[in-house]
């Protein structure tokens, strides 16, 4: 077996790991030889066509495979055995994400064959995938084909089992023919229990066929809110001759009406333009407190507050028998009862015989 140098294992190695487009990191690197390995066990060529395309030399992955070695920093340790994808990981290394995800695939070996052409059209189509012009406001070609590819081989609905069990028809069909085969099945398919499982499909179809249009963007016209909260100074308030201390008028700003050709001054004024100003209220209101001045020249507030003044006038002259200023039942007959009583006794009959005597002596 020849010698293989220092300097070469370190060139193969950053080959490798600049293919797949791994983290600074490294981190899940191991759960990757994993794949590897559990792909060979059900499928040695595509085990091999995964390795020649993802530029991993055969003594590198046996080294990796069947040695362990220590390490002595534990965050390094604890990365490369990783085998959850970091925040932000879909987006910056989404074909790495769909490697260090594999374990959770279902895999047989029509499965393996789809995965094994899934990698090599990655890499045949990859300047088209990370074309700006084609990307969408929210992720690009990249992302959409290996978030939805991912999601694709995890996914245990029936449908999605006979497309992993049927396509491709041949280990050797090309990217096209798999196209081709995607969009029969979606034709053929009439309705679908779950929508999303339709579209992982539909983009594969994009995906293997290279057929990526750019997004349609649709501006919808929304109107125009002001959502900053305005904050307002104290209204002004003057004194009116005559009256209560209290009592003082409103001003506004300004004009309600910036033109006031046809208008009375009058007609700027709300109906109620009388506040009572309690002055001697030490407390101060809350500066965060917002004041919003049309408000109290609001029809509809106007209303509510007129019938909410009526409200309130209705029940101080009618009184419900739930007031606590009038007696029960059971209390009046409790009262009647004591002063029936009251009146038995001698004291009070005498006191009333006198008070009886001197109205019928008047």
């Amino acid at each position: 077996m020849p010698q293989i140098g220092k300097d070469e294992v370190s060139e193969d190695l950053d080959e490798f790991v600049e293919r797949i487009f791994a983290p600074e990191s490294l981190g899940g690197l191991k759960q990757v030889i994993r794949m590897i390995d559990g792909i060979r066990n059900i499928s040695f060529n595509s085990a091999q066509s995964i390795m020649k395309e993802l530029h991993l030399a055969t003594y590198i992955f046996d080294a990796l495979h069947k040695y362990s070695f220590d390490i002595e920093d534990r965050y390094i340790s604890n990365e490369y055995h990783r085998t959850k994808y970091q925040k932000g990981w879909c987006s910056e290394y989404p074909f790495y994400v769909v490697l260090l995800k594999s374990y959770e695939y279902n895999l047989t070996i029509k499965s393996c064959e789809l995965f094994a052409t899934f990698i090599k059209h990655y890499y045949s189509v990859l300047d088209t995938l990370r074309d700006k012009d084609l990307a969408r406001e929210s992720s690009t070609r990249e992302e959409d084909a290996c978030s939805n590819f991912r999601l694709f081989m995890r996914t245990t609905a029936p449908e999605l089992n006979f497309v992993r069990e049927t396509i491709p028809n041949t280990s050797a069909d090309s990217p096209t023919a798999i196209a081709h085969q995607l969009d029969q099945y979606l034709t053929s398919k009439e309705t679908w229990p779950y929508l999303p499982h339709k579209n992982y499909l539909r983009t594969l179809c994009h995906f293997f066929s290279n057929d990526w249009k750019p997004a349609k963007h649709i501006t919808r016209r929304r109107p125009a809110i002001d959502r900053v909260p305005k904050r307002y100074a104290d209204p002004i308030a003057i004194p009116i001759v005559g009256a209560h201390d209290d009592i003082f008028a409103l001003i506004p700003d300004e004009p309600l009406i910036p033109n006031s050709e046809g208008l009375n001054d009058d007609d700027q004024y709300a109906a109620q333009t009388f506040v009572i100003n309690n002055r001697d209220v030490d407390t101060k209101r809350d500066k965060t407190e917002l004041l919003d001045t049309a408000i109290p020249f609001n029809k509809h507030v106007q209303k509510r507050t007129t019938i909410d003044v009526t409200a309130s006038v209705r029940r101080s002259h009618n009184m419900g028998i739930q007031n606590t200023q009038l007696l029960m039942p059971e209390e009046l007959n409790f009262f009647i009862e004591k002063l029936i009583l009251m009146g038995h006794r001698p004291a009070n009959r005498e006191n009333g015989d006198s008070d009886l005597a001197n109205v019928i002596a008047k």
